[in-house]
């Protein structure tokens, strides 16, 4: 398991990578900044995660962490937020991830190129709401599920179709939803 602790140093998050038999946990990251929201290549060898320079004030960066040489490669910037969850594809030439367009702007879903750190905006959110957060790819990498929050605590699950663009509401309630997940079949 990987995750993100202050643990060695108040104030700074760095990656940890903890065994499931209970060895001690170990470092994965020591930069000065915050490192956050790791997420695991499909393949195993590579961890995904948003470093937040600047205590927040610019938008994030995104980071590829090579597992087996601890190699990091800086593949973009947050399309203009200080943090946000992330997704990887099943073919990992693509991370997925919330971003703004411009302050104060409803957050949208990008897809982030991993060859050239180019994000596309994929989805439009109404003005006023907090807009598309938490993607999460299918196993077949044909869709995304979403959080679309009106405000912080109050959201519906969609579902966004890759090959058409369209989005479709999976729920109607607007309630206290946080985290989503796939069953293997995609289904």
């Amino acid at each position: 398991v990987v995750y993100s602790s202050r643990r060695l140093t108040p104030g700074n998050a760095d990656l940890y990578l903890q065994s499931v038999q209970g060895a001690p946990p170990v470092r994965l990251t020591t930069h000065p900044a915050v490192d956050d929201n790791p997420a695991w290549s499909p393949d195993g060898a590579s961890i995904a995660f948003t470093r937040r320079v600047g205590g927040g004030a610019s938008p994030c960066q995104i980071v590829i962490l090579a597992i087996a040489t601890r190699s990091e490669k800086l593949v973009g910037d947050c399309p203009g937020v200080a943090a946000t969850r992330l997704a990887w594809s099943p073919d990992l030439t693509s991370i997925y991830l919330s971003g703004e367009q411009s302050l104060g702007h409803p957050r949208s879903l990008y897809r982030l190129d991993v060859a050239n750190g180019r994000a596309t905006k994929l989805t439009t959110s109404q003005t006023g709401t907090w807009g598309g957060d938490e993607p999460v790819v299918s196993p077949d990498g044909r869709h995304v599920a979403f959080l679309r929050r009106a405000t912080w605590t109050a959201a519906n699950v969609f579902v966004l179709d890759l090959s058409t663009g369209r989005t479709r509401a999976l729920t109607h309630d607007a309630e206290r939803i946080w985290g989503l997940a796939w069953v293997r079949s995609g289904k």
